[in-house]
């Protein structure tokens, strides 16, 4: 009997919960952040509203406004052996963003191009300054991404900077929901209900001994508000559940 009760909840719960595939506009919290190697994140948090594709209760492709996220930040370098950089100046600004929903994997390693099937392209804009000894005027400013094509978040080999004797170069990938590596670093994307993470990997090569590979990820989650309608067919799913509950115990 508890056995058919729990079959018997579980259709009613999946009728509940099935809603026809459409497109529709949801409010959103959510945070972007890029990590270089193991220092501090560079994260933003905002909010605001993205056009989305819901199929089967779970989103399936997102469409989010450029310049959603933004930050400045200024990261103080103290580890001896990353000298002679002494701090790093970095501001970021999301790009448009199309998302298609897949689940794809982007597995890549230190001496191949970043490449492979992602999610979708959304640039992640801004540059860092890396400061450099002895003063705040010797900085090599490395930008993200570069005419909207390649970069992080986008793809490509992007040879960004060279100055001071000191040469540096970064190779991006797109965004996917699956899990993103580089060398033995990784960050994991993933997909549920209204919830999406999607993570982007960045390649980062310099000509500075202790620094040569810097394994970089962006990190992007949203969490969308489900559509009213959404709510109601879940709460008749309950409700019939419950009734359902009360007929099987009076049996």
């Amino acid at each position: 009997m508890r056995k058919l009760f729990i079959s018997c909840a579980a259709a009613v719960l999946a009728f509940g919960l099935s809603v026809p595939a459409h497109a529709t506009t949801l409010p959103f919290s959510g945070t972007l952040s890029v990590i270089l190697a193991t220092l501090p994140p560079i994260a933003t948090v905002a909010s605001g509203s993205g056009n989305v594709t819901i199929s089967g209760g779970n989103i399936t492709a997102i469409t989010l406004a450029g310049g959603t996220f933004s930050t400045s930040v200024v990261i103080p370098i103290t580890d001896p052996a990353a000298a002679p950089i002494t701090q790093i100046a970095a501001t970021v600004k999301n790009g448009a963003g199309n998302f298609a929903i897949t689940g794809a994997n982007i597995n890549n390693n230190f001496v191949t191009n970043l490449t492979g099937v992602g999610d979708g392209p959304m640039g992640v804009g801004g540059v860092a300054k890396v400061g450099l000894f002895p003063g705040p005027l010797a900085n090599l400013s490395v930008p993200f991404t570069s005419g909207g094509v390649n970069g992080t978040g986008l793809g490509g080999n992007l040879v960004t900077a060279s100055g001071f004797g000191i040469g540096v170069s970064v190779r991006g990938a797109p965004w996917t929901t699956g899990t993103a590596s580089i060398g033995t670093a990784t960050a994991m994307g993933f997909v549920s209900g209204n919830t999406v993470t999607l993570v982007s990997p960045t390649f980062i090569s310099t000509t500075i001994g202790a620094s040569a590979v810097l394994p970089a990820f962006a990190v992007l989650t949203l969490q969308f508000v489900p559509e009213p309608g959404t709510l109601l067919l879940l709460a008749s799913g309950v409700a019939g559940l419950a009734v359902l509950g009360r007929k099987r115990m009076s049996k």
